[in-house]
């Protein structure tokens, strides 16, 4: 086995870069999955990081570590660094930088890309300037670009479908608030169902390649079944009774505001007695009245990491935001408080699942280059270390915190109208197209699934109810993402090694 300890420098600087990269994928990605949740305000930011935390933390560390081929040899043949597997590890190394680059950029502007996607232009570009085009696997590739369209308008006509259901035969009844409770076990049961299958097909790498499909279902269907029988006897009665105390709560305060009735009364008018009609001895001394000026402080705002107003566009009446609220149709308050629960569960269950698959995959690079550190050869499939994965997951919950507000405020506040309904129906829509896209082989991306869904649910209100510059800025943030990773990792893997240098 060669000697890799010269190179230690390149496993300490990436495991600083894969970090910074993690951070960036928190910031973006795992927000961007949050957006919906928050935007509908079902649960705070606060909540979404305590979530995020955990969930998204778990299924990185617990079933992360069972991925067996990692996003690289899907793009990139490892086998043309056989030779020098150095090249690799530096080359690797360059894609991190890259890709925590981009993200973090991305981020800055508010707009929500593909980890994955970016990892695979990076790829692209380091492996064309180390062996050329015919090591990159195009297949894959043309599959990337296709679902830049495939995605979005699968996932925004099964969204559409799903919440054209929700409003027709829940959101519009008389008593939507009681139809909502009759539906609510098929609802439950849907959900899980589709989640579940989600996590089995999708969400855990070592069982989405070797468990059957049609087994997955059946696991799913009754798992969903057996929640929506257990939550109807157990759960949903003390939901509701809940509910409705707090309706009560709200009528009486709403009352106690209101005051007694003001009668208005007719005023009269009255002499009042002269005293005298000497004038006054004396006038009235003008005497300078003394200014003092008094500052009035206004409280200030909690503007910390956990604090941040992702609905601060809809304070200005002019700003298109404002416009697209008010546009869209309102329902119940509080049958829409019961899809917030509902949105609770699909963003519990989506932060376990995106933490097993996507996470592991975004580290994907970082794994390498430890395996090879190691062995002192390449690897089609190496595994990722335990150690990497906890990184991954820290430099998540870390970028969700600082700068995840910017892209929940794109998805949920600033692109359409997202109250708990529409966000439980983009989630759970999203969702099923990704696992039926999988099955089917068709190139699918949770982020443009995601995106496509929210302008499925804003398109359900009308053409006008759409923020259409911002999706615009999107889709052209999803072109260029594969580009600008593939230019800067190239740009970088080509300045570092096949620079002139002058042996001594």
């Amino acid at each position: 086995m060669a000697d890799f300890s010269g190179y230690t420098w390149v496993v300490v600087l990436g495991t600083i870069v894969c970090f910074i990269s993690a951070f960036g994928m928190g910031a973006n990605d795992v927000a961007n999955a949050f957006g919906t949740s928050v935007g509908a305000n079902a649960i705070s930011m606060r909540n979404a990081m305590v979530i995020a935390g955990i969930f998204e933390f778990a299924g990185a560390f617990l079933m992360g570590s069972s991925v067996t081929s990692t996003i690289q040899s899907k793009i990139c043949d490892p086998m043309a660094f056989q030779e020098d597997p150095e090249m690799l590890m530096f080359g690797m190394l360059c894609v991190i930088v890259g890709v925590a680059a981009w993200l973090i950029i991305a981020t800055m502007y508010s707009l929500p890309v593909s980890t994955t996607h970016s990892c695979i232009g990076g790829l692209v570009g380091m492996t064309i300037v180390a062996k050329g085009a015919h090591a990159v696997k195009w297949a894959s590739v043309g599959g990337v670009v296709a679902s830049w369209f495939v995605s979005p308008v699968l996932s925004g006509l099964i969204t559409c479908l799903l919440f054209w259901i929700v409003r027709k035969y829940v959101l519009r009844a008389k008593d939507s608030f009681n139809r909502a409770f009759h539906f609510y076990p098929l609802l439950i049961g849907f959900t899980l169902f589709v989640l579940s299958l989600f996590m089995l097909l999708k969400g855990i790498p070592g069982l989405s390649s070797t468990l059957n499909p049609w087994l997955a279902t059946l696991i799913s269907l009754v798992f969903g079944g057996m929640c929506a029988l257990i939550l109807t006897f157990t759960v949903v009665p003390c939901l509701k009774k809940r509910i409705e105390a707090q309706r009560r709560a709200d009528q009486e305060a709403v009352k106690a505001e209101s005051g007694p009735v003001v009668i208005d009364v007719v005023k009269k008018e009255v002499e009042l007695p002269v005293i005298s009609n000497k004038p006054a001895e004396k006038p009235a001394e003008e005497k300078p009245v003394e200014k003092k000026e008094i500052t009035v402080e206004t409280p200030k705002e909690k503007n910390t990491m956990l604090h941040q107003n992702i609905h601060a566009e809809l304070a200005d009446e002019k700003s298109v935001v404002y416009q697209l609220h008010q546009r869209a149709e309102k329902f119940d308050p509080y049958t829409e408080r019961v899809f917030s629960y509902l949105q609770v569960i699909t963003a519990t269950l989506n932060a376990f699942a995106h933490g097993a698959n996507d996470v592991a995959n975004s580290i994907g690079p970082l794994a390498s280059i430890v395996a090879i550190y190691k062995s002192g050869a390449v690897s089609k499939s190496p595994d990722v270390e335990p150690w990497i994965l906890v990184l991954g997951g820290a430099g998540i919950v870390v970028g969700l915190a600082c700068l995840g507000y910017k892209v929940m405020a794109a998805i949920g506040v600033n692109m359409v109208t997202v109250t708990s309904s529409r966000g439980f129906a983009i989630e759970v829509g999203s969702a099923f197209v990704i696992v039926a896209g999988s099955q089917l082989g068709l190139p699918l991306s949770t982020t443009h699934c995601q995106v496509g869904s929210t302008v499925g649910v804003g398109l359900m209100e009308g053409k006008n109810s759409v923020n259409w510059k911002l999706v615009w800025q999107v889709f052209f943030g999803w072109v260029i993402t594969l580009l600008v990773c593939s230019v800067t990792t190239g740009a970088l893997f080509a300045f570092a090694v096949y620079a002139p240098s002058k042996s001594v």
